[in-house]
């Protein structure tokens, strides 16, 4: 059995509440690779082929291929890891974002809580591919 990216949210949570800035930071990045190691599995049921030579990084890449989707719930998805992304980025990045981290934390969770409810979803309705 493969690696469960949930545990990257529940270890989120974990870190989210400690007091250490640190802690708090490590927690809106766990936050963000669950969610797009999740939708990344997700996206390749759906034909997303990530290993497609591109000028973009694979983390755009990803998002870009879910907002272009024609299912809205998988566009929806795009744009929360978007945002998602963004925020990771500027937490392990920008050392002015001390102040902030607190609402940064409670933000990423929830969103990240959010998009597992509609990765979920898009499962549920996902085309049946076959396994080789």
């Amino acid at each position: 059995m493969g690696f469960d990216w949930r545990d990257f949210l529940v270890l989120a949570r974990e870190l989210g509440q400690a007091p250490e800035e640190s802690k708090k930071r490590t927690a809106v990045g766990r936050a963000y690779y669950f969610v797009y190691n999740a939708a990344l599995t997700e996206a390749k049921r759906h034909g997303y082929n990530p290993y497609v030579p591109s000028s973009t990084g694979l983390h755009k890449r990803l998002w870009g291929w879910c907002q272009a989707h024609r299912d809205p719930d998988i566009v929806a998805l795009g744009d929360a890891g978007s945002t998602l992304h963004v925020r990771r980025i500027r937490v392990d990045y920008q050392a002015a974002t001390s102040m902030a981290l607190p609402q940064d934390v409670r933000k990423q969770l929830a969103e990240a809580e959010e998009c597992e409810a509609r990765l979920a979803e898009i499962a549920r309705k996902a085309p049946w591919v076959q396994r080789g």
